[in-house]
């Protein structure tokens, strides 16, 4: 057994910024570092990222953390991260990364998916993944690599993704992927936890350039002497395997139980929900995937843009903005709360990279509708708001057609952190929401892994159960709740008829 008074250092390499915070056993923040960075766009669709920055970030953002939390070095008992998922990056034999990483929002694949529709099949590749085929899976760019740029596909030593390439040159033995991150490439079974040789055979993949499977929560290895004095840490500080960011924000909210859901907005927005066994969507719309916490699986509804569109509203209104008048998301719920329900007849579909569940349309753009005279700022900010949250009623309404029954709704990301888009998210959803203690539910989730992996904890149950923690509940108003029904009626009226016209 660990030292209970010791702490855990936990990360998460986010689609546009790193985090790190030092928490202690009760899953209290001691200590943080937060850096932002970007994305490139070489092409229309195209989404590049520079690998060596992410690692470069972590490095950076888990000192600070270290430094702010004032501990020995020695009392850190563990270090695990949670990751952007499908990020694909190719690297050598010591971890150097060979190009850019290929961002889970770029769409440049639509050949190689028609191409995994042609050879397996749409329904026996959800059957299998659990996955619809999408562009957001990592099996479509490493064909993409194969195809597009066939030398450094022969030269790449391993595909991997955010969470094996970090641990490795943190100090991790191999790259590991683990399983949570692994069922989103579109190659390994939901039910056997292993790479699907057919599906490899099929797509004429190089199985020697896949990473090495492990669970989530085990030690894969420890911090080396020139990682450890970077980080402010101790040299054999074990390296605990994390998950995908979702998988770890439903740890990291305490979601492990059939039925249990959290709603994350982030960059994207994640709508997930625990399952004791993989349930699959008849529809094959909504994707099944492995949770970080062993024996079980969710049922996971992904939006491309949701904090992203908050994002482009905020970097709009702060062009031409003089300096030093800083345009922040207060200021933006700000606005939003002087609007009324409905924001005066403004829609806003949240399509700014696609859309993802339950409509899989890489063609899908973004959409300010029903302006006029009157509009002004507080209903386009309103607008979007409620836009980002109709799309997360999408989702669960195909969870609800699927018999899962989902009474009470967990909130972390940032849409957590403003009252207003609380109370209006719950109108929305017509069911209660919790926010939690601590927001940073993706890092807290590998804290938590970190606790139980280390053996400060028996099981990852009984670590969210000391380390998780909710505070402000907001109850819907079923009166407003009943105007959103309507609302969203012209929301998904107006996705369809956009469609059908062929303007997508």
């Amino acid at each position: 057994m660990v030292d209970k008074k010791k702490y855990i250092v936990a990360a998460d390499c986010g689609t546009t910024g790193s985090k790190a915070v030092v928490y202690d056993i009760t899953g209290k923040p001691v200590g943080s570092g937060y850096q932002e960075y970007g994305l490139e766009f070489p092409q229309s669709g195209w989404v590049d990222q520079d690998a060596k920055m992410l690692f470069d970030t972590l490095l950076s953002v888990v000192s600070r953390a270290v430094k702010a939390a004032d501990i020995l070095p020695s009392d850190a008992a563990a270090i695990c991260l949670s990751t952007q998922r499908c990020t694909l990056i190719c690297v050598d034999q010591d971890g150097n990364p060979l190009r850019k990483a290929i961002s889970w929002q770029d769409n440049r694949t639509d050949q190689q998916c028609e191409l995994i529709r042609q050879r397996i099949g749409a329904d026996r590749f959800y059957d299998t993944t659990g996955l619809p085929i999408a562009n957001v899976w990592t099996l479509p760019k490493i064909m993409w690599v194969q195809e597009n740029e066939p030398d450094l596909y022969e030269k790449t030593y391993k595909f991997v993704n955010v969470q094996a390439y970090l641990n490795r040159l943190l100090g991790a033995e191999y790259f590991y992927d683990d399983f949570s991150n692994a069922s989103l490439h579109g190659l390994m079974s939901l039910t056997r936890m292993e790479w699907i040789d057919d599906f490899i055979q099929t797509m004429d993949i190089d199985s020697s350039k896949l990473p090495q499977l492990v669970g989530s929560g085990q030690q894969i290895g420890v911090l080396n002497n020139a990682i450890a004095d970077k980080l402010g840490l101790t040299a054999g500080t074990p390296i605990i395997s994390g998950g995908g960011d979702q998988q770890c924000a439903a740890v990291g909210s305490n979601v492990i139980e059939e039925g249990d859901c959290e709603v994350t907005l982030g960059t994207a927005g994640v709508t997930i929900c625990s399952l004791n066994e993989p349930r699959l969507d008849p529809e094959r719309t909504i994707p099944c995937l492995v949770h970080a916490v062993d024996g079980k699986w969710t049922c996971e509804g992904l939006q491309n843009a949701a904090g992203a569109s908050l994002k482009w509203l905020r970097n709009v209104l702060q062009e031409g903005q003089p300096e030093g008048n800083i345009v922040d998301y207060d200021y933006m719920t700000g606005l939003a709360s002087k609007s009324t329900i409905g924001a005066n007849g403004i829609t806003f579909l949240p399509y700014l990279a696609g859309a993802a569940a339950p409509l899989w349309d890489s063609s899908a753009r973004g959409i300010l509708f029903g302006m006029g005279l009157m509009t002004n700022l507080s209903d386009v900010a309103r607008a979007v708001l409620e836009g980002i949250s109709f799309e997360t009623a999408s989702i669960l309404e195909n969870f609800a057609r699927r018999e899962i029954k989902v009474s009470k709704i967990r909130v972390s990301g940032g849409g957590a952190k403003s009252a207003l888009w609380g109370q209006l998210q719950a109108d929305i959803y017509g069911v209660p929401l919790q926010r939690l203690l601590v927001d940073d539910a993706t890092i807290l989730g590998a804290a938590v892994l970190g606790a139980f992996g280390i053996g400060i904890y028996d099981s990852v149950d009984e670590a969210a159960g000391a380390m998780v923690h909710t505070t402000t509940e907001y109850q819907p108003n079923m009166g407003h709740h009943k105007k959103y029904i309507e609302k969203r009626e012209i929301f998904d009226k107006l996705y369809t008829s956009i469609k059908s016209g062929g303007l997508f």
